[in-house]
């Protein structure tokens, strides 16, 4: 076979792969745009994108006292430049860790679990021990929490879906030709 000629298979695969790539293209351009827009109902809710962006950077990371090392030094650079924090917040990372019981611990960590939406196989503990049952008590009131938000948010959602635009008509689709 000459060089620059492909057979009518290789030209097949190469198709394929061509539509394939089209196709996840197009899904991470619906994905962004999706993205894009949840960003800006947060954020006109008042949430704060880069902080909650941050906390989840940290969170993956897995490593929150290399960030509270860098918070201590941020806020020693802006005292010496003039800017200090106010004195609540320079104590902040100062004030020692308050300590939870076991219990304590067990029930925030599993109501953060359901908050969150992750499984209950998550537990830490052994589901027939104490504190494993603390813990899926506590996953359950999170996931009805999880739900009880859900329900609000798609509640304001279809009230905002259902608003008529600023001249009170709603477009139709063949009007935007």
């Amino acid at each position: 076979m000459s060089v620059g000629h492909n057979t009518r298979a290789e030209d097949a695969l190469k198709a394929y792969h061509l539509s394939e790539l089209m196709k996840s293209l197009e899904e991470v351009k619906s994905q962004n745009g999706k993205h894009s827009s949840y960003l800006s109902r947060l954020q006109a809710k008042g949430h704060d994108i880069k902080a909650m962006k941050e906390a989840i950077k940290i969170h993956t990371k897995g490593d929150p006292a290399e960030t509270v090392a860098y918070l201590k030094e941020l806020a020693t650079c802006l005292r010496i430049l003039g800017t200090p924090l106010g004195s609540d917040q320079a104590d902040l990372f100062a004030a020692p860790a308050v300590s939870q019981t076991p219990e304590e611990k067990a029930k925030e960590q599993g109501f953060g679990a359901g908050a969150l939406g992750q499984p209950m196989t998550d537990n830490p503990h052994d589901p027939g021990s104490d504190l494993g049952q603390t813990w899926i008590a506590a996953w359950h009131e999170g996931q009805a929490a999880r739900a009880e938000v859900a329900e609000q948010e798609a509640a304001e959602d279809e009230d905002e879906s259902e608003e008529p635009e600023e001249d009170g008509e709603q477009m139709e689709i063949g009007d935007a030709a």
